[in-house]
């Protein structure tokens, strides 16, 4: 069992406005801008199950560029 509720992140991630994400994480020097726009680009494309089967086993989604 998993301590972190992966769906929520899932779900708080893809719900949130862009703009909102950038200034928690790219304007507080957390995320570079090309990270945060591979985070969105996986969010978007990944379903909450499979999103939640990466995040556990700590791999990374095959996506297209």
């Amino acid at each position: 069992m998993s301590q972190y509720d992966y769906a929520g992140l899932y779900q708080f991630l893809l719900h949130t406005p862009e703009q909102g994400l950038r200034k928690m994480l790219v304007d507080q020097k957390n995320f570079t801008d090309s990270h945060f726009n591979l985070m969105l680009k996986v969010i978007r494309n990944c379903s909450e199950a499979d999103f939640c089967t990466h995040a556990e086993k700590a791999d990374f989604p095959k996506i297209k560029m």
